[in-house]
């Protein structure tokens, strides 16, 4: 198995991305801080570069986000449709309260395969 590195790719932001786990089938990345317009771009990138190269899933673990609002949305249904479109799945774990009814509310709730942080 060959290991899925973040890329350098655009200016650092107020956001940090670590690969916390990786197993035959999954990669798992920690998304800590604010996901807003200005490391949007960056979590965007990184993401879909990650699940161009994980083995089928990527589990991006959300209990470190500080704030989710339409720019952090809008990239995780990319990363979504773009995943589905490769054969690969995404998942939302660790996902809060807050989390859930931000996404719910966007009429999102459907679309993403979410575990809350109760069924962490």
């Amino acid at each position: 198995m060959s290991s899925v590195n973040l890329p350098d790719c655009c200016p650092r932001a107020e956001i940090e991305l670590e690969v916390t786990e990786q197993t035959a089938t999954a990669v798992t990345v920690a998304v800590r801080g604010e996901i807003d317009m200005d490391n949007g771009e960056h979590l965007r990138h990184t993401l879909l570069t990650m699940l161009a190269a994980a083995p089928g899933t990527l589990v991006v673990d959300m209990g470190g986000v500080l704030f989710l609002g339409s720019v952090g949305l809008r990239v995780l249904v990319e990363c979504h449709t773009v995943g589905h479109e490769q054969g690969r799945h995404l998942v939302l774990d660790n996902v809060r309260a807050w989390e859930q009814r931000v996404i719910e509310m966007a009429g999102l709730g459907e679309l993403f395969d979410m575990r809350t942080s109760e069924q962490a």
